[in-house]
């Protein structure tokens, strides 16, 4: 069977990655749209693509739309782009299908689990999927899109989807702001933040393999109130991370 061909609307982080895994595995990129016409150029050169500054220039050539745009950017562009007919899809995790059924008779959700950054080439074979279509046929063209990049696909729901991206800002934005805080109290010693990396990655690596509840460690678990008081003395310098201290070491105790 012959592959759709892609456009690309947006020339963020979601963009130049989707765009590289599509060309490796085989699609061909026909035009990318993107207000910023330095990284839409930049992204063009990458997949050997046609490049647009203006939305209304595009040619129509590709068959299935990747909006891949900020959540609060997705319906403005929808209502402006001007091929109504074609499978228009986005790709967030938290906004539901229905601001694309509002602009299209065809419309999917093509949502990747993972955080991405342009400069970081990805196994996309290992990231999860999740796709949601307006019809049953328009489920089963992005189902087909997504299992040419990775094994692990998923059908979920616009709530259940939500539910899904709540968590993973706990599981990465939230965990990678601790890593941030970590880092502010190393540097007031003048201590490396290299010193964190392998436990770092050794918790990473057993939350692959058990229930996090069921690793947990530190002083908050065992209820040493004598080194959670420590703890919270030395955080007196700074508001915010001793009140952060105090609610997570209270979210252990109550939910162990």
């Amino acid at each position: 069977m012959k592959k759709p061909c892609i456009g690309i609307i947006g020339s963020g982080n979601m963009a130049f990655c989707l765009g590289k895994g599509l060309t490796q595995s085989g699609y061909n990129i026909t035009e990318i749209y993107s207000r910023n016409t330095k990284e839409g150029k930049k992204l063009s050169k990458i997949i050997s693509s046609k490049s647009f500054s203006k939305i209304e220039e595009l040619e129509g050539t590709a068959d299935i739309y990747l909006f891949c745009l900020q959540d609060d950017s997705i319906q403005t562009v929808a209502k402006q782009f001007p091929f109504k007919n074609k499978l228009c899809v986005h790709t967030s995790g938290s906004m539901s299908i229905s601001i694309l059924k509002k602009e299209f008779d065809n419309c999917a959700v093509f949502y990747p689990v993972q955080s991405f950054n342009k400069g970081i080439n990805y196994d996309w074979s290992a990231i999860p999927i999740c796709i949601e279509g307006s019809s049953d046929n328009n489920k089963n063209k992005i189902t087909q899109l997504a299992k040419k990049l990775s094994k692990i696909v998923f059908n979920l729901n616009s709530e259940k989807r939500r539910d899904l991206h709540l968590a993973a800002v706990f599981a990465n934005n939230f965990s990678n702001a601790c890593f941030q805080m970590a880092a502010e109290i190393l540097n007031k010693s003048e201590i490396p933040f290299s010193i964190l990396r392998p436990l770092i990655l050794s918790t990473a690596t057993k939350v692959q393999l058990s229930d996090p509840k069921l690793i947990q460690t530190g002083p908050a678990i065992r209820h040493d109130e004598k080194v959670l008081k420590m703890h919270e003395q030395q955080l007196k310098y700074d508001k915010d991370l001793s009140k952060i201290y105090k609610l997570i070491s209270k979210y252990i105790q109550h939910k162990e």
